[in-house]
């Protein structure tokens, strides 16, 4: 879900096949009532994108058994071999550039920036400062008893 205003893209398809109505023709989702069902599904995305903003922003895409995971736009992918790896553990990228290059592909495809939001270009020490300072403005509060 790239922003919570996406959510209809992620509900609609499924509430209208529950009510026996045709899903919106203007969103790209998929119903989950087989799998809700325990059914197969007839219809899938060929990968997922997701994207985060707080506590900070991440990106992370599912392509068949790869996922690829990175703070900020431009820091460097992880990728997992969820087949063999799925505790995300072991980070393979440096293994595979062909699928770190084709996933990079898909969330520079995918991703909109929210007008809500800032989208860093790098995660890393600037995200975890960011909420350090943003902890200690909520202290500061707490500790203000007037």
């Amino acid at each position: 879900m790239k922003h919570p205003s996406d959510t209809p893209r992620l509900v609609l398809p499924t509430a209208a096949e529950l009510a026996g109505a045709p899903a919106p023709t203007n969103v790209d989702g998929i119903s989950i009532l087989p799998t809700l069902l325990g059914q197969q599904h007839k219809a899938h995305h060929d990968s997922l994108y997701f994207e985060i903003y707080e506590p900070y922003f991440q990106q992370a895409v599912v392509l068949g058994d790869w996922k690829g995971y990175r703070l900020g736009t431009e820091d460097p992918l992880q990728l997992y071999d969820l087949k063999t790896d799925l505790m995300e553990q072991h980070n393979v990228a440096v293994d595979h550039p062909d699928k770190v290059k084709q996933i990079e592909s898909l969330m520079a495809t995918e991703h909109t920036p929210s007008p809500h939001y800032d989208t860093p270009q790098h995660g890393g020490k600037a995200a975890k400062g960011k909420k350090q300072k943003e902890a200690a403005s909520l202290q500061d509060l707490m500790d203000d008893k007037t």
